[in-house]
């Protein structure tokens, strides 16, 4: 590696790897910044705005930064529990594929770039690829923002898979929701989580974190609450109305429970994983006998609200249950409406 100090004896800017950087030493520990330029009068800019920001914690090592990036994001209420735990699952992947002496102020586009392509060599989709970098463009973001380790967001080099925004045109109806019902048989827990998705909307991880209190089976309702464990997105609660099958089963699955314990596994505490219990490969071992392993919880989700606009049910009614931006729901369902009579006024 190539080092060489600046010409016009500009203290602790030095050439390396085709150019500047600026040396330092920081609550006594040396570090390096990527002022990320050839040009030295920018080098020296550069310099000055470090300096600017001289109590910016030391890089320790790529983990560390995706770590105290994360607790920023948290202590500025930027992320929930649950987003953060996402981002942490995301970002643990992305430090692991380099070395431990990578850090925020080394990497560059091209690192960056084989990271992305090795996602989409693994298997993964092109839309969860996408929500693998985007973390990654926050996350060097508050590297060129906050911490002021870099002069610019390295991510914005790389050249990602455009996924395709075509809504899902897949989903289960009603005749089909009910086979699978009946299919589970006498397995409670099974019959949950399908009556969570299919008849409630509820997320993956709504599912696994709903509470007792959750519902109100007197009102005949479900409140998805916040709780120590769980934020719902974008921090906000909503009610949805049970339906009458949900509502019968619930009377029987529910009676003489505690009410802040949760239904599913009770016993499984919190931890550092993402859920803190997954249902996924039993979920999926029982569509799959079904043949219908392309019904995933999300799909589940969908199902309950494409379900209710072929239906009729307003959209604005939909987004509330879901808890989705009307235009959003607007934009996904709104296709499936039924024809609408009212047109015919104008005869």
């Amino acid at each position: 590696m190539m080092k060489t100090k600046a010409k016009n004896g500009t203290r602790g800017i030095v050439w390396r790897d085709g150019g500047w950087w600026y040396n330092r030493s920081t609550k006594g520990i040396r570090r390096w910044f990527n002022l990320e330029t050839k040009d030295l009068p920018r080098a020296v800019q550069r310099k000055l705005e470090i300096l600017d920001n001289p109590n910016a914690p030391p890089m320790e090592s790529l983990a560390l930064d995706c770590t105290r990036f994360i607790k920023w994001k948290l202590s500025r209420r930027e992320y929930t529990p649950n987003s953060a735990d996402k981002a942490r699952y995301l970002l643990k992947d992305f430090s692991a594929f380099f070395s431990d002496k990578e850090t925020l102020a080394t990497l560059k586009g091209p690192h960056i770039q084989k990271w992305y392509e090795s996602l989409l060599s693994r298997g993964l989709k092109v839309s969860t690829a996408e929500s693998y970098i985007m973390a990654v463009r926050a996350l060097f973001t508050w590297a060129v923002d906050v911490e002021k380790v870099r002069l610019r967001n390295p991510v914005k080099e790389v050249r990602i898979v455009i996924p395709t925004r075509i809504g899902r045109r897949n989903w289960l109806d009603k005749n089909g929701i009910a086979n699978v019902l009946k299919a589970a048989l006498d397995d409670d827990e099974k019959k949950f989580i399908l009556y969570c998705g299919f008849d409630a909307g509820l997320r993956r991880g709504e599912i696994v974190e709903a509470r007792i209190n959750w519902f109100d089976l007197k009102a005949g309702l479900l409140h998805v609450r916040r709780s120590p464990t769980f934020e719902p997105k974008d921090k906000e609660e909503r009610t949805i109305p049970l339906t009458t099958r949900f509502h019968r089963f619930l009377k029987k699955f529910l009676k003489g429970r505690s009410a802040e314990e949760w239904v599913l596994r009770p016993e499984v505490e919190k931890r550092k994983h993402r859920y803190r219990w997954d249902f996924r490969r039993p979920y999926t071992d029982f569509m799959t006998a079904l043949n219908l392993r392309w019904v995933t919880p999300h799909i589940m989700r969908h199902s309950f609200a494409s379900n209710l606009a072929t239906a009729g049910v307003s959209i604005f009614k939909i987004s509330e249950w879901l808890g989705d931006d009307v235009r959003v729901v607007q934009r996904t369902y709104a296709k499936l409406a039924p024809a609408d009579g009212d047109i015919q006024v104008l005869n």
